[in-house]
């Protein structure tokens, strides 16, 4: 680890900060940095949920419609089956 400046805004304030950096030159967090983050992600992880959640409702309504046109479209079938046939008069 190394001590570098950072240029940001910490406990509200936007200044040049003396920070941690690891060896590969990266920002070693503070850990309201950490906990930011980490309610980022699962704010983000939340609405994928969401997401989810509602195209799983949204696939199962258009099952359930297409249940039901289907259950619609078998019984008009039906009725046309057990409807007795019609005879053709001769109109001459």
């Amino acid at each position: 680890m190394w001590l570098g400046t950072w240029e940001g805004i910490l406990t509200k304030e936007n200044a040049v900060w003396a920070r941690f950096y690891d060896r590969d030159g990266n920002l070693v967090l503070l850990p309201e940095e950490i906990a930011r983050e980490e309610r980022e992600r699962a704010n983000l992880a939340e609405e994928e949920c969401d997401r989810e959640r509602q195209r799983a409702e949204n696939a199962e309504t258009q099952q359930q419609n297409t249940q039901t046109a289907l259950e619609e479209e078998q019984q008009k079938n039906q009725m046309l089956i057990d409807r007795p046939p019609q005879t053709i008069r001769d109109r001459s």
